[in-house]
């Protein structure tokens, strides 16, 4: 039996995934792990090593296979 073509192909586990991260930083509604206040909450130290975690996931997902 052929399989129905029909539809958006299905989204990557790693894309979903990333979504998902990204909608908690969604602070105008939804739903959400910290607040604003959490984040403003960050000393220089932590939000130096928050930036550092996210551009190495950018190498990771940029680096040549």
């Amino acid at each position: 039996m052929p399989k129905d073509s029909r539809g958006r192909p299905p989204t990557p586990v790693i894309v979903k995934t990333l979504n998902r991260s990204l909608k908690l930083f969604a602070f105008e509604g939804g739903k959400r792990s910290f607040t604003r206040a959490d984040v403003d909450g960050l000393d220089d130290d932590q939000k130096r090593m928050a930036i550092r975690s996210a551009e190495a996931l950018v190498e990771k997902l940029t680096e040549p296979v």
